[in-house]
């Protein structure tokens, strides 16, 4: 029976046992759709579960702050951080459900290793954050996840980190009929900002980048996300 967790605290530097029961056949079924969610598409990188747990429009605010839409961004966002952070790894500390309505407190951590974070190069060093995660289900399947990251404290944690995430979603291959949301890979760049909007003639917000990481004129940018225009948008 899967009943603890283990997360790095911030103080001592030890691993400490957090006991919850995550059971499957003792949590209710948006409960352990969760479990699944974290302990299997997030902690094994198994992105081809991801039919099986979110629906096609699904809607997705990180705890690092990206805002995502579908089943490929997403797993482009997975693939992301959990090649920067080796060892990643979620741990759930509670569940509260009420309804179609699932608030889970969380704890993510891994080892940077791999890549620049909040433009800090790696550490070497276990980088963790807390967060509080909101699920809305429809038909079954996660429909909306929010996330808010302790965002700041994590980038306390990494020296001369900086306000801004280096990931952003390549639209420009969707998925086709053919692919699954695994095959898809995340495209990175030396930093983005979904701090500053501003109107469009079509009416869309777009987040300006820095200079140095500026999208093509034929990239569309919603948050920290850029979008190429498809035919007939």
């Amino acid at each position: 029976m899967e009943a603890s967790t283990k997360f790095n605290t911030c103080t001592s530097n030890q691993f400490i046992p957090i006991t919850i029961n995550l059971n499957p056949q003792e949590l209710s079924p948006q409960k352990d759709i969760i479990r699944r969610f974290y302990k299997d598409l997030w902690d094994k990188q198994d992105t081809s579960i991801i039919p099986a747990l979110i629906n096609p429009d699904f809607k997705f605010r990180g705890s690092l702050g990206p805002i995502l839409r579908g089943r490929s961004e997403f797993a482009s966002y997975v693939h992301w951080l959990t090649g920067i952070l080796d060892s990643y790894s979620s741990d759930i500390l509670d569940l509260i459900e009420e309804r179609n309505k699932v608030t889970a407190k969380l704890r993510f951590h891994g080892m940077h290793r791999n890549g620049s974070l909040f433009g800090q190069p790696p550490t070497g060093k276990w980088a963790w954050w807390d967060g509080v995660a909101i699920f809305t289900f429809e038909n079954d399947k996660i429909n909306d996840l929010w996330v808010l990251g302790d965002v700041h404290g994590l980038m306390g944690r990494l020296k001369e980190a900086e306000s801004e995430i280096e990931f952003i979603a390549d639209r420009s291959a969707r998925v086709s009929s053919n692919e699954t949301p695994s095959m898809v890979r995340p495209r990175l760049i030396k930093s983005a900002s979904w701090f500053s909007f501003r109107p469009v003639p079509s009416g869309r917000p777009v987040a300006y980048l820095p200079k140095k990481a500026k999208p093509s004129p034929n990239h569309r940018v919603f948050g920290a996300i850029t979008t190429q225009p498809q035919a007939g948008s």
